[in-house]
């Protein structure tokens, strides 16, 4: 049991500093974030010390947001999960920092023009 405890440590911190390291690559305090995603700042400090599991809506809400959840996960197991190259980061970077309606235009764009704007 104590080999498993330890295990589950190890992916904890691991988790912790890559959801610290994206959240801040996307320009992000721990108080926005928790506010985006309709939890405590404590809760969002928690996860990044590693002091507490993520549960799985949690991680939903991240995905939501922009948050690459299996590089969160697994990066460090699949070697290059999802990895960017510069061009790609850059793209991503202006992607996220784009309103819905250009979000909306680059993707119609790169499907070749068949995604339908949807009514909220």
């Amino acid at each position: 049991m104590e080999k498993r405890d330890e295990d589950l440590k190890m992916r904890l911190s691991l988790f912790a500093q890559r959801l610290a390291i994206q959240r801040k690559a996307m320009g992000l305090t721990q108080e926005q974030l928790s506010v985006s995603l309709g939890a405590s700042q404590n809760v969002q400090s928690r996860y990044e010390l590693g002091a507490a599991v993520p549960k799985i809506d949690y991680l939903l809400k991240l995905a939501r947001v922009g948050f690459n959840v299996p590089q969160l996960l697994f990066a460090d197991e699949r070697e290059g999960l999802y990895a960017l190259d510069n061009q790609e980061q850059i793209i991503m970077d202006l992607y996220r920092q784009a309103d819905t309606e250009t979000k909306l235009q680059a993707m119609t764009l790169l499907a070749g023009g068949s995604i339908k704007k949807t009514a909220h």
